[in-house]
């Protein structure tokens, strides 16, 4: 679905590109216009396909080579619909690595959770619905906040030992040197131990 979704996209730049390159011909710049406005164009129209992470650097170089132009000369710039297509879809694409990215959701996944949601909201409504793996976001947002409410502690009974299932840590005094394995959490295979009396 996502391949048919981009290559819609694609469709869409292309018909824009090639429209962009009639009106050129049936309305040349006029005479004096600086060759920046050529460059701009040129530059729009060397982004070509958008890819995640790979076309950053060319939208980038376009936009910045547009936003130096004069009011008068960026009218000229008769493809500069094609850049905005071409930056929508770029941000899009990088909501969606961002959520491949999650993986297995495990107490270390909050940042990227985070990360991806933050990309996301930032999105249009429209560039929402192009999202494809929208369902693994809310998953892993789900399943860490029922990975979250699984939190537990563990004192022994002389209070010598903590033990969290959020902390891959445990804290005991060296003295104590008869230690017995009693749980093994589910949540992060954290063993819990406790002092034998």
């Amino acid at each position: 679905m996502r391949k048919s979704i981009v290559f819609a996209l694609m469709l869409t730049i292309a018909a824009q590109v090639a429209w962009a390159a009639s009106a050129q011909d049936i309305h040349p710049a006029p005479a004096g216009a600086q060759p920046t406005v050529e460059g701009v164009i040129a530059k729009i129209d060397a982004i070509g396909e958008v890819t995640y992470p790979g076309s950053e650097t060319a939208i980038d170089e376009a936009q910045s080579t547009y936003n130096a132009l004069t009011e008068d000369e960026k009218a000229l710039v008769i493809n500069y619909g094609v850049l905005r297509t071409a930056q929508e879809l770029y941000a899009v694409l990088e909501v969606i690595a961002k959520i491949d990215a999650i993986g297995e959701v495990t107490g270390e996944s909050k940042a990227l959770i985070t990360a991806a949601r933050e990309a996301y909201d930032a999105l249009t409504a429209g560039q929402k619905t192009l999202v494809t793996n929208y369902a693994a976001l809310f998953e892993a947002e789900t399943a860490y906040a029922d990975l979250s409410k699984s939190t537990f502690n563990f004192v022994s009974k002389d209070g010598s030992a903590l033990i969290s299932n959020q902390s891959k840590s445990v804290a005991y005094p060296t003295e104590v040197t008869n230690w017995q394995t009693v749980e093994k959490s589910l949540a992060d295979s954290i063993i819990v131990i406790m002092a034998v009396e």
